[in-house]
């Protein structure tokens, strides 16, 4: 083989190692800016649809401003969403709500009664702590699932079931006690202070 084609040989060797290099670094340079795109923060936008699909937060009040009204389509009210609302003395729930999350009403100390809707589901821990003004909640028989002390520190408390009953397929009330039927775990105590030879037995 002579000289020159010796050389045009490694010239084009040369040259398609030189492309594959090149092709190489350009995959990965596509395969960083789709992992950053992937990996990137949602924008506020995109926040603001998952919330508006999951749980809308709406802080509306009526003009009298003594209640809130939770947007029409909320399933989910959030934690501590409406944490010490001083001055309003009722919510109104549309029937949509399924989920109340802990202390999402926490010292809302003027709200005086709660109509919970019948489409509620589960009440978080200390949901309603220390609105010391609470003197009614009404429970919907759709509720299966109500964590500790919810109503803590509502000393004139009365909790009644829809349709005045002391009771749904998960809960009762006794002496003053919401229990929880499937394990009989009290729940809360509502009232002022507990009297100890009133605690259920079962």
């Amino acid at each position: 083989m002579s000289l020159k084609k010796i050389l045009t040989t490694i010239g084009c060797v040369f040259l398609f190692l030189i492309l594959c290099a090149v092709a190489n670094d350009i995959i990965r340079s596509m395969k960083s800016e789709k992992t950053k795109e992937n990996n990137k923060a949602p924008t506020t936008e995109e926040n603001v649809k998952v919330d508006t699909c999951i749980a809308k937060d709406s802080r509306s009040i009526r003009n009298d401003k003594t209640t809130i009204v939770i947007e029409e389509g909320t399933k989910i009210i959030q934690k501590g969403a409406y944490s010490q609302y001083i001055g309003y003395t009722n919510v109104e729930f549309p029937n949509s709500v399924e989920e109340i999350r802990p202390n999402a009403f926490d010292s809302c100390i003027d709200l005086q009664e709660v109509h919970l809707p019948s489409s509620l589901k589960e009440i978080g821990i200390e949901a309603f702590v220390n609105c010391y003004a609470l003197q009614k909640v009404i429970l919907p028989n759709s509720i299966t699932k109500i964590w500790k002390n919810p109503f803590w520190g509502s000393d004139n408390l009365m909790i009644v079931f829809e349709n005045g009953a002391n009771e749904n397929n998960f809960f009762m009330l006794n002496n003053n006690y919401l229990i929880d039927k499937r394990d009989s775990s009290i729940i809360c105590y509502f009232g002022r202070n507990p009297i100890i030879d009133n605690i259920p037995s079962f």
